[in-house]
């Protein structure tokens, strides 16, 4: 049964923008994802699809923005790439997507029921 779904956009350049402020890159994402995006080049573009998707987990459980910190959610990848993450209301698909100056991440949130 699907508990909750969300989608979330964001321009890139403004990721680009955002990467350059102290701070930023520490309290938007976990170790584990700041290892991630520098093996990928340090791009917007990886960043942009992981905030993404964060904000599409929260929509998905219902949550507003600042109800959990982001920093508490995790976007790990399979060796293939493929984006997934782990919480304990459930079964997490990710799919996380981008072009030209967009990513966009969609978030199906499944119980385990």
């Amino acid at each position: 049964m699907i508990v909750g779904t969300g989608i979330d956009i964001t321009l890139i350049s403004r990721m680009e923008q955002s990467m350059k402020k102290e701070n930023f890159m520490g309290k938007i994402f976990t170790p584990v994802e700041r290892d991630y995006i520098a093996g990928k080049g340090g791009h917007a573009q990886t960043a942009a699809g992981i905030f993404c998707a964060k904000e599409a987990y929260l929509k998905a459980l219902g949550k507003g923005i600042g109800a959990i910190s982001f920093s508490s959610i995790e976007i790990l990848h399979h060796e293939s790439g493929a984006p997934y993450m782990q919480s304990d209301v459930g079964r997490v698909h990710v799919s996380i997507s981008h072009m030209g100056d967009i990513a966009i991440a969609h978030v199906i949130i499944e119980s385990e029921d």
